[in-house]
């Protein structure tokens, strides 16, 4: 059975399982198989195993604006879903979060420092779960990405503390022998080379360390080459 949202579906969720049960009512198998394709699902390809419901974004934004207060001990159940829609429904979510504890007049806010720091806890703890370069595309450089340019207490109690931490978090995710926390590493620095230099991950300092591409049937990627953050020197600080 198919079934798809449009704005008229205002129901608000309070429970992930409520999220869900929405998405697996929207199944589109015509859909699905397209998507199943384009991401690259097949045996030995970087996608295999990932299971679609046929959803097309637009339509997972709808939902997503139906659980923007979604508790965030619930989250955690989307970013785990079997579905890549609804885990890309659960990033999405905390995207919404993340950007409104993170305008202009809440930058220094201390409620919204700590709530901000536990959606980057959360995101760094489920990145396994961020298993396709969508899921990190829409999602990395406006969670973590934005998190480097704001003040955090993450990591102690002084700003250099902060600065030696958010450091370490980019190299801990470089070094990572998961493709998609490498992804996530090298993603999250387009919003810091936007504004500033900065300290760049591990993996771009490695002129030589190619990682896998996606769409490009085998061939690796040279991130120092293409990643512009490698342009930075290590002198370069985070804020």
């Amino acid at each position: 059975m198919t079934r798809s949202i449009g704005k008229r579906d205002t129901r608000q969720h309070t429970k992930a399982s409520d999220v869900v049960e929405q998405m697996e009512q929207m199944y589109d198998e015509a859909q699905r198989r397209i998507l199943m394709q384009f991401f690259k699902t097949g045996e030995g390809e970087y996608g295999y195993g990932d299971e679609f419901l046929g959803i097309k974004v637009p339509q997972t934004r709808e939902v997503v604006k139906a659980a923007k207060d979604l508790p965030m001990e619930e989250i955690p159940e989307l970013l785990r879903s079997r579905w890549h829609e609804v885990r890309l429904c659960g990033w999405l979510i905390l995207v919404d979060k993340f950007e409104r504890l993170a305008t202009k007049r809440l930058t220094d806010d201390p409620d919204a420092i700590r709530r901000r720091d536990e959606i980057v806890t959360l995101y760094l703890e489920q990145a396994e779960h961020a298993n396709n370069w969508d899921l990190v595309d829409l999602s990395a450089y406006k969670i973590i990405g934005h998190w480097l340019l704001l003040p955090t207490n993450l990591g102690g109690e002084t700003t250099d503390l902060h600065r030696v931490y958010k450091q370490e978090v980019l190299d801990a995710l470089a070094k990572s022998p998961n493709l998609w926390r490498q992804r996530i590493s090298m993603v999250c620095t387009l919003k810091p080379t936007q504004r500033r230099p900065f300290v760049v991950p591990a993996l771009c300092r490695d002129a030589h360390k190619k990682i896998p591409r996606p769409h490009a049937q085998g061939r690796g990627m040279d991130v120092a080459r293409n990643g512009q953050a490698c342009q930075h020197g290590p002198t370069s600080r985070f804020p």
